[in-house]
């Protein structure tokens, strides 16, 4: 946007926020959002997310999507809660079957650009998850997808990403693991530092950052990244994900340490949520370091 309309934006959105008799603190907690945000939207400094501008509208009962982007908040509605819901699926290891239908069907039903390119990029990224695929063909899948809106797989360092995209960008960088471990490690450390440490994304690519320093034998950020992922579980007073407590248990084994109560963590989480193949993997890796290690 330009500077102009930012500041009208940021306008509409204070005073729409005390016609409510909100404070920014309110504001924030209602659109689950970080009320510095607020602030600096307000006062045209940032300019808002489509996901921000969903998430404010909301609150405050008013269509600013509509307003100042003109996309129909209806529209953006059914495919934001049909992303939010794939992206909880992807993280609990569930399957998605159903959101691609109804990603295609938002695709060619609406008449909207960015509501079809949003679908498209989504899509890719859903197709390069195939299992069946090589790593070349993922690959690819995922560049396009990045690329979608612009070309953005060229001069990482230049470009501004979107937390989806960030995800985009870490699923790139595990197709060269044991490929090109350099180009590996770069992209998951840029994901790592541009994630915010209250997005879901941020303990998923701490576990795959530690496990890329675990992988080159190179320990030492291990820990701290590692208790990082921890800490949003704790912040957040949610179950940390077991493979957080598998990773630690792995790294403390590596390092001569006393791992078992890690290891038991990860299997006890496991067992609650019923994860029988993430039991099994655990095992498997278990036995593939021990036997490693007993090598050495």
């Amino acid at each position: 946007m330009e500077k102009e309309k930012l500041l009208f934006l940021g306008e509409k959105i204070k005073k729409a926020r005390k016609s409510k008799r909100l404070s920014q603190l309110n504001l924030s907690i209602a659109a689950d959002m970080d009320r510095k945000t607020i602030y600096r939207i307000e006062k045209g400094l940032n300019e808002p997310s489509l996901a921000s501008l969903y998430k404010i509208s909301k609150a405050l009962n008013h269509d600013f999507i509509n307003e100042y982007i003109g996309i129909s908040l209806e529209d953006y509605n059914k495919f934001h809660k049909t992303f939010e819901k794939t992206i909880y699926k992807l993280e609990c290891k569930r399957n998605i079957c159903k959101e691609i239908q109804s990603f295609s069907e938002i695709y060619e039903n609406t008449n909207i650009e960015y509501i079809k390119d949003s679908c498209k990029q989504v899509l890719l990224f859903l197709k390069s998850l195939d299992n069946n695929l090589e790593e070349i063909e993922k690959r690819n899948l995922l560049i396009k997808s990045l690329n979608v809106f612009d070309k953005k797989s060229k001069n990482i360092n230049k470009n501004n990403y979107s937390d989806f995209e960030l995800r985009i960008l870490m699923h790139i960088a595990m197709t060269y693991i044991n490929i090109d471990n350099k180009k590996y490690l770069k992209l998951l450390k840029f994901v790592y530092e541009n994630t915010k440490k209250d997005n879901s994304l941020y303990p998923i690519i701490c576990i795959n950052l530690a496990n890329a320093y675990i992988i080159i034998e190179n320990y030492k950020p291990c820990l701290e990244i590692i208790d990082n992922a921890i800490s949003y579980y704790l912040d957040k007073t949610e179950i940390p994900n077991p493979i957080v407590y598998f990773t630690r248990s792995v790294y403390k084994r590596l390092n001569n340490m006393a791992y078992e109560e890690d290891y038991e963590k990860a299997i006890l989480i496991a067992s609650l949520s019923e994860n029988k193949e993430l039991i099994k993997n655990f095992n498997h890796a278990k036995k593939a370091y021990d036997d490693w290690i007993g090598t050495k």
